[in-house]
């Protein structure tokens, strides 16, 4: 399968408190499909519970924070047109 005209965009960042959860949906611009998402963070104390589509053009990231800092993540979506 050849991936034509696709994009990749990003949620705003969400701060985790301490032992939090927090929750980075993201939607692909008009016209596009997620084809696959995930997630960037600064720790590897914060995992995800859920990542996954969320509608026929979005995608949600839900993690939990096992740190006793606050960290930020925010939720990568690749999506295409065709």
């Amino acid at each position: 399968m050849r991936l034509a005209d696709w994009t990749q965009v990003f949620s705003n960042r969400v701060l985790v408190q301490p032992g939090g959860i927090g929750d980075a949906p993201v939607s692909c611009p008009a016209g596009s499909r997620p084809f696959g998402g995930g997630y960037l963070t600064d720790t590897l104390a914060m995992a995800a519970v859920e990542s996954s589509p969320a509608t026929f053009s979005a995608w949600d990231v839900v993690v939990r924070s096992a740190d006793p800092n606050p960290h930020q993540f925010y939720a990568a979506l690749v999506c295409s047109t065709s």
